[in-house]
């Protein structure tokens, strides 16, 4: 490339001699350093497209250097898949894990295998429950009997490595043995007790670049799928949070409904009485008016001429009394020419019109007693 430039111009832009000993960055900046106005049209697009290969490069070694970090993260959080570590057989049998007295396995996190006094091993659940009954731990091998607190007993750290060395291991979910292989058909981490069942299928052991790069990608898809309940749980709080201010909303317009419902009965309560006191005063006047203006004095007319005929009838039954059967018959004629007689009655039309008043004012009284109930 340098044997393009001109003799001029060759001190001021020393030739590129790339070695493989020379890094990526020192390429950029010399080529960067290029003043492209000094040369050629030609040799300006040469240069200028170094610089863009040059920065291509660039972003496709660091693309590659976080993908590999990537790949080496995702390996090394993927430990329920395989387990990086060398995996030995288990060297004890089984029921040197087991608590002798609940006849449950020893862990790293709630049953701690303890050493008793007698040297033999409790899990810390089995001391403690029994330590807080009668402040004493029995030995359910040779019934020896501590006073010791739980916390205090000393741990069987040989036993406690040799179970989490245990529960490093890749077991397989059907028989509880070492996996040794995987099955990438199946997907599933197989044991020697397994292999009939997966005669036909793909399978590799378990740290071959094969099952390496199945794990990856399945975690990658297993990331993705996070993502996605991580935007559908966000999506589904915020209509949770939607729906909460909107049922705030709704209960608060229920409220004012019903407190103007109650104001609007109050005013229809409160009108009715007004109206109906208001026509009871009206009706009180009408009557005063009316019984001022009635005829006072053919009343007592009336009133005259009925006890002038009671008096009359009264005279007519004593003289009846003491008279004999002839005078009786001949007065029986007499009195059947005055019954004939009209009697001049009052004008009886200013009585109706109060009965009627009256009337209506018991029907007011009844409309004010039945508002008084609704009130209530």
């Amino acid at each position: 490339m340098g044997s393009c430039c001109c003799r001029s111009d060759s001190a001021e832009y020393p030739p590129l001699k790339p070695s493989r000993n020379e890094s990526l960055n020192n390429f950029l900046n010399t080529t960067s350093n290029l003043n492209t106005s000094k040369l050629s049209d030609q040799f300006s697009n040469q240069v200028k497209l170094l610089k863009d290969l040059g920065e291509a490069m660039k972003k496709g070694i660091q693309m590659s250097q976080e993908s590999s970090n990537d790949y080496i993260t995702s390996l090394e959080n993927l430990d329920f898949y395989f387990c990086k570590k060398s995996l030995d057989p288990t060297p004890f049998p089984a029921e040197i894990f087991e608590c002798p007295n609940c006849k449950m396995c020893f862990d790293s996190i709630d049953r701690i295998p303890l050493r008793l006094p007698c040297r033999h091993p409790l899990c810390k659940v089995c001391a403690s429950l029994e330590y807080s009954q009668n402040n004493i731990i029995h030995c359910p091998q040779d019934a020896s009997e501590s006073n010791i607190p739980p916390d205090e007993l000393i741990i069987k750290k040989h036993l406690l490595s040799q179970i989490k060395a245990y529960e490093q291991q890749i077991l397989c979910s059907f028989h509880g043995l070492k996996g040794e292989k995987f099955c990438i058909t199946c997907k599933t981490i197989m044991c020697p007790g397994c292999f009939n069942d997966h005669q036909s299928h793909t399978t590799d052991v378990l740290n071959s670049n094969k099952v390496n790069d199945e794990t990856a990608k399945w975690y990658k898809d297993f990331g993705n799928y996070i993502e996605k309940l991580d935007e559908i749980q966000k999506k589904i709080e915020e209509s949770f949070s939607t729906f909460t201010e909107f049922e705030e909303v709704l209960l608060a317009q229920e409220l004012n409904h019903i407190n103007s419902l109650k104001e609007s009965r109050e005013k229809a309560i409160l009108s009715l009485m007004q109206a109906s006191d208001e026509h009871m005063q009206r009706m009180e006047s009408s009557l005063r008016e009316m019984i001022e203006h009635m005829p006072r004095k053919k009343i007592r007319q009336f009133k005259d001429s009925i006890q002038e005929e009671i008096d009359r009838a009264a005279e007519v039954k004593k003289s009846w009394d003491l008279m004999g059967t002839g005078e009786k018959l001949g007065l029986m004629k007499k009195i059947e020419i005055k019954s004939q007689r009209k009697i001049d009655l009052p004008n009886m039309e200013p009585w109706i019109r109060v009965s009627e008043a009256l009337t209506a004012v018991k029907d007011f009284e009844s409309m004010s007693l039945v508002l008084a109930t609704i009130q209530k």
